[in-house]
């Protein structure tokens, strides 16, 4: 199983037995207790026992094993989980990891499923399936000529000593389709500006591949991607961004996998995990304590809160008040 960095993801084993058989799930031969955190969550239907691992972290790579048991036999199943770090699909609303800048630009990219809001620019749908979600830049008011937006990656380090191959796709549709750039930063260096393209193309989402050639500063310094959006002349300038993969180099994040990246500083920060949720801000933008409990639930994902599955019913997110009708005859 290959999963991205603060995406989420699962795995699951078909059991059948009588008397049905109780699941239990080890990571790397050790016990993983539901209970204890809100990074795993369990559930088993029809046969299927699931294990869902919300924000993929580095340290959750390696070997997990599902164990069934019904008194009366046993039996396990193993399975691996790979966590890459720097791409995105941007179908979870963790953007993988990536951030808007909070410096450099003057405003966000969107993610949104469907089409643009403005007529004859920006796509009809993502380029995954059609149906997802992307990112792009809204150019209508107020936005003004020269804008832009600002995308910044995680920190990352390669470890296996072979040049990185940026791949994403784009979608520059629109009369007055201003210009999208990839930059690279190593450590404490300048950006360094690795691709650019202004104007519109066509209809149709495009893909380039940007290569990074690897030194030995990639690995010991670490580095990251910088992806810029700027509106053209008027608002026919939407431009869209989707499926980025960093190819051949295999990358994890700059800290320890027992340590915590912080996400959004602007050179390689890396705390403890001990520093996490301990009250006290340690990461420059606070980052290591602002998901700590807290929530608006503003997004599907509930900063991690779980329905119990052990009670008599779930809650219910709703923006309708209430007073709205929970069954349509």
């Amino acid at each position: 199983i290959v999963g991205t960095y603060r995406d989420n993801g699962f795995t699951y084993c078909f059991v059948t037995g009588n008397p049905q058989p109780k699941i239990t799930w080890l990571q790397k031969n050790m016990l993983i207790h539901k209970d204890s955190t809100r990074h795993y969550n369990f559930t088993f239907t029809d046969a299927l026992g699931y294990l869902m691992i919300t924000d993929l972290q580095p340290h959750d790579e390696g070997q997990y094993t599902c164990f069934a048991s019904n008194g009366i036999e046993a039996v396990t199943a193993d399975t691996s989980v790979t966590v890459k770090v720097g791409g995105c699909d941007f179908e979870s609303d963790t953007l993988c990891g990536w951030i808007q800048s909070i410096e450099h630009d003057t405003f966000n990219w969107t993610r949104v499923q469907g089409g643009t809001p403005s007529w004859n620019t920006g796509p009809i749908g993502d380029h995954t399936t059609g149906n997802g979600y992307y990112l792009y830049i809204e150019s209508s008011y107020p936005r003004i000529p020269g804008d832009t937006a600002v995308l910044e990656s995680p920190w990352m380090k390669v470890t296996n000593n072979v040049d990185c191959h940026v791949k994403f796709w784009y979608h520059m549709f629109g009369a007055h389709t201003g210009t999208l750039r990839l930059f690279y930063q190593i450590g404490y260096q300048d950006w360094t500006q690795a691709w650019n393209l202004t104007g519109e193309q066509d209809t149709a989402w495009n893909s380039t591949v940007v290569m990074i050639p690897y030194n030995y500063m990639l690995s010991y310094y670490g580095f990251r991607l910088r992806i810029e959006g700027e509106r053209g002349i008027e608002y026919q300038s939407d431009i869209a961004l989707d499926d980025i993969s960093i190819e051949g180099c295999k990358t994890t994040t700059f800290c320890h996998t027992e340590d915590y990246a912080c996400p959004s500083a602007n050179r390689p920060y890396c705390v403890t995990t001990d520093w996490v949720c301990d009250f006290i801000s340690d990461c420059p933008d606070q980052a290591d304590e602002n998901r700590c409990g807290s929530c608006d639930f503003e997004t599907q994902q509930m900063c991690g809160w779980l329905q119990d599955s052990n009670d008599d019913g779930d809650w219910i997110r709703n923006n309708l008040g209430n007073n709205f009708c929970e069954h349509w005859t």
